[in-house]
């Protein structure tokens, strides 16, 4: 692929997208040229069987411009195991799309990744991701949750002591036959293992615990080799605070503004303060930090050479704890910003150098002021007009003659001017159980693109005040490193808590800041449409066919679209596509020489290369107030509709296997079986016919679809598909009773289900040995090789039966696998489509009647429109009806305009209970 230079990409590509007057002279970081991807979700905690909605925006980083770029953005649903569950492709239109994942029972619950990005910022490594944790819980009893019961720990007079009753039966059923478990047990650096046994079934846990620890991790394997691991906290007291001096150190002979940070066992924020002391004991000042545990101090007069502490009294003990403050440096700079009046007042401190300096004020990647700064033992100031500058993350960089950055402040510039102003008003102040709600908002932009969410303020209005909103994505955490707890703190409706939000960029902002000077080559250009590629060889000698034909014809929504192309000199091909729509697309290529006769061509297709993921979520600490919130969690969820009688028709009712009766199975199938036992799952060929959509490419994408509890479908790099059964390191694959030769392989995904009579499971299969010496252990090379070894592996231990699944399929003909003739020179493929556009339901009460009533409407999320577009006088409205809870409901409206201004607005309205509940 061809590469892409900062120099010539930027200036030949982007420069149009810059406000005018911006030369590349003034970029002073490649980040600059990144897109900022941001996702409003309608929620954090969801039923595992509903359904995750969310608008896509994505934005110059530099400007905040929607971006004109990338026409495609990929929205990822990732498990708490670290693994991609499902992929959305989003169409954008002006940088604005949306979407949902559509849950169902077979998610467990936990704690699941949301990531979004675009092929262009692949360019910036992992910076310009979007993630957002979400929690996902479930109706249904989780067996996790009688692994440990009891669980505490204890006090008495020779220590501590960690106490409970580990049931590993009620996670691997093979390990009821054990009577005895190895639980290992680890505190920091410090670890130990012991061998429990088994009374009355469970195990009993008495571990007396080194005086110094504050975490205890408890683990364990069951005897099917299935882990569980929990951390348990020790000391609840236990605080860990951290310091940050402003700009990066403490300088002899000047004050010093320290950053700090507290936060407990959970890695969560805690308020705490305390005193800061020298070494004499000598106190030299107080300090308290925010709900966050973020704060700062004045440290008058730094001395090279003195320590300093800061001393804390915990909790309930009343147990004082010291904390060393970093070392002060004998020479070096630093920097001090504050807001004065309408200024930024900055002052450079300089002890023992005499060096010309340089000061630079940037905002993502662009600089907007330099000024050469002149000091020798001694302090020079500097002030800045603050609407100089734009809104959001200011750094404040000082560089030596070499411009290497010797110190570095963040500053978060308040500019309410540059904000897309949101006003509303509802048609009524207060509503009836299922009465109707006109709203009408105003803007201050034309065409700003508008998101609604309505939410029952009980339910979700206090996790909604916390979480991420386009104001604090876009302004400020969208340019540090790392997550940041509770970023919605930041803002009271709409306004900037300017204290939290400086103590936020000593403390997060020291040191993470992503716009830093780098030499980019952008190797891959923006996404503008779906594309499919890939090489064509010959079947013999594996060399590159050059001007081969190709045709590519898509079944999606009920239609066909046909496509050509050739390849290039290295067999190389690219078809550009149009939206197609339906989330996995099947379809064909015909390959044909360039006479326009079909040859059977090696035809691999390109996979891109995903980011990684970096699943960083710290498991919560199970308390005895964590279980309990836990319960309240689950309760309310259970009042939801998904819980309960209302259904919107979402619901998919999962067909469960049908049984073959004896006397329909084929004979092939009754010889089978006779040697290698009764299959654990039978598929009828009615139950494949009647799961079979139109969407489907055959056996494989039935499989995935509605028996992914039993069979998983696997991809190579090639993008040909592989099936192994659950829970299985190999899986055979017979069709008719023979085991499918190496080059076969590749025809498997695609039978139809017309030409199946039966399939049969085996999840431990009886007499496998014949068919492990029969598979050959060094098969021809090859793609089918390749999926070959995926499925199968290595038997390196022929008596490992237990490890091995198969899949039998029985044909109708009873002829084995060539069943249905193929034309010549084609390929049946699957690739990702874009998603529809998917309408929120909400029901509507024109005329109710009394057995209306029957079925409660108890929403949490009453109504979502992520696409309200303002028109050209920058207003926009919509209606939509209550539900039956009674109480304050949340309106919140998020935008953004064409140009980059950002808006967010709240409202709030009640809804009482209808006193006559007949007629509207």
């Amino acid at each position: 692929m061809r590469n892409f230079s900062f120099s010539s990409f930027w200036a030949g590509c982007l420069l149009f997208l810059l406000p005018l007057g911006l030369s590349a002279q003034t970029i002073c970081s490649d980040a600059s040229a990144a897109e900022k991807i941001y996702l409003q979700l309608d929620r954090k905690v969801y039923p595992t069987d509903g359904k995750i909605w969310f608008k896509c925006i994505v934005a110059s980083a530099l400007s905040h411009q929607r971006t004109e770029l990338s026409r495609l953005a990929h929205v990822e649903l990732i498990s708490p195991l670290g693994k991609r569950i499902e992929t959305k492709i989003i169409p954008l239109k002006d940088g604005i799309g949306s979407g949902v994942f559509s849950l169902s029972k077979k998610y467990k619950e936990g704690v699941y990744l949301v990531q979004a990005y675009t092929e262009w910022n692949k360019n910036f490594g992992n910076d310009f991701l979007f993630k957002e944790y979400v929690q996902l819980v479930s109706p249904k009893e989780n067996p996790e949750r009688k692994l440990i019961q009891n669980l505490s720990v204890r006090r008495q007079t020779d220590g501590m002591y960690l106490s409970g009753w580990l049931s590993p039966d009620s996670l691997d059923h093979f390990h009821r036959l054990a009577n005895k478990l190895k639980v290992r047990l680890a505190f920091g650096e410090m670890k130990d293992s012991l061998f429990l046994k088994k009374k009355k079934g469970m195990y009993r846990l008495d571990y007396r615990l080194p005086d110094s620890a504050d975490i205890a991790q408890v683990s364990f394997v069951t005897q099917g080799r299935k882990k569980y691991s929990v951390p348990v906290i020790v000391n609840p007291e236990a605080v860990d605070l951290q310091f940050f001096p402003e700009s990066g150190k403490m300088v002899h002979g000047f004050p010093s503004k320290i950053g700090f940070k507290a936060v407990d066992v959970n890695g969560n924020g805690i308020q705490t303060g305390g005193e800061i002391v020298n070494a004499k004991g000598e106190s030299l000042g107080f300090f308290m930090g925010n709900a966050l545990g973020m704060g700062s101090f004045v440290l008058p007069r730094a001395e090279a050479g003195e320590k300093y502490f800061a001393s804390l009294r915990l909790g309930e003990s009343g147990e004082e704890r010291v904390y060393p403050l970093p070392s002060v440096a004998e020479s070096g700079f630093s920097l001090e910003v504050k807001k004065l009046g309408t200024n930024l007042r900055v002052q450079v401190n300089s002890a023992g150098s005499g060096q010309k300096l340089s000061l630079r004020v940037s905002c993502r990647g662009r600089a907007y002021a330099r000024q050469d700064v002149s000091v020798s033992g001694g302090t020079a100031d500097f002030s800045f007009p603050a609407d100089g500058f734009p809104e959001g993350v200011l750094a404040f960089t000082l560089l030596d003659r070499s411009q290497q950055i010797v110190a570095e402040r963040l500053f978060f510039n308040v500019r309410k001017d540059f904000r897309l102003n949101i006003n509303m008003r509802t048609d009524r102040p207060e509503y009836s159980q299922r009465d109707s709600l006109y709203l009408q908002i105003k803007t201050n932009e034309p065409r700003a693109s508008l998101s609604v969410l309505v939410l029952d303020k009980k339910e979700l209005g206090g996790q909604q005040r916390l979480r991420e909103n386009i104001l604090s994505y876009f302004l400020f955490h969208s340019d540090l490193k790392g997550s940041i707890e509770n970023p919605g703190f930041y803002y009271r409706k709409g306004k900037v808590l300017e204290k939290p939000l400086d103590d936020l960029m000593l403390t997060q902002g020291w040191r993470r800041y992503k716009y830093r000077e780098t030499k980019t080559v952008f190797s891959i250009a923006p996404e503008k449409r779906l594309t499919v590629s890939g090489t064509v060889k010959d079947q013999v000698l594996r060399k590159a066919v050059k001007n081969a034909k190709l045709t590519l014809m898509t079944f999606a929504n009920e239609s066909q679209t046909l496509y050509t192309t050739e390849t290039d000199s290295l067999g190389r091909f690219r078809f550009q596509l149009m939206e197609e729509y339906g989330g996995e697309v099947k379809a064909v290529i015909q390959s044909a020489n360039k006479r326009d006769r079909k040859r059977n061509y090696f035809i691999t297709l390109d996979r891109p290369e995903l980011p990684e993921i970096h699943y960083a979520y710290r498991q919560r600490i199970k308390t005895a107030a964590y279980v309990k919130q836990q319960k309240a969690l689950r309760e309310k969820r259970w009042k939801e509709p998904e819980w309960r009688t209302m259904d919107f028709g979402d619901g998919v009712m999962k067909l469960d296997s049908v049984a073959v009766e004896a006397d329909r199975i084929t004979e092939a199938a009754r010889r089978f079986r006779a040697r290698h036992g009764k299959p654990s799952t039978v598929i009828a060929h009615e139950t494949l016919e009647e799961l079979e959509e139109d969407w489907h490419y055959g056996l494989f994408s039935i499989l995935e679809s509605h028996f992914s509890d039993k069979v998983r479908i696997r991809h190579i790099d090639t993008g040909d598909p592989y099936a192994k059964v659950i829970g299985k390191e190999r899986t055979f694959i017979l069709v008719d009773g023979k085991l499918i030769e190496d080059y076969e392989y590749l025809s498997i995904p695609y039978l139809k289900s017309k030409d199946i009579a039966s399939i049969d499971i085996y999840e431990q299969p009886d007499s496998v040995m014949s068919l492990v010496n029969r598979f050959p252990e060094n098969s021809v090379g090859g793609i089918a090789s390749e999926l070959v070894r995926k499925s199968v592996g290595r038997v390196e231990n022929k008596w490992m039966w237990t490890s091995i699944g198969l899949i039998s399929i029985y044909t109708k003909s009873g002829k084995g696998l060539y069943v249905t003739g193929k034309a010549r020179g084609m390929k049946e493929i699957v690739f990702s489509g874009c998603e529809p556009r998917v309408e929120f339901y909400s029901p509507k009460y024109r005329r109710l009647k009394e057995e209306d009533w029957k079925k409660p409407d108890l929403r949490s999320v009453l109504f979502w429109e992520p696409e309200l577009a303002a028109d050209s006088s920058g207003r926009a409205d919509c209606s939509f009806y209550n539900p039956d809870n009674a109480g304050e409901m949340l309106i919140v409206v998020e935008g953004i305009s064409k140009n980059g201004k950002i808006g967010y607005q709240e409202a709030e309205y009640t809804v009482r209970k209808r006193k006559r509940r007949v007629g509207i």
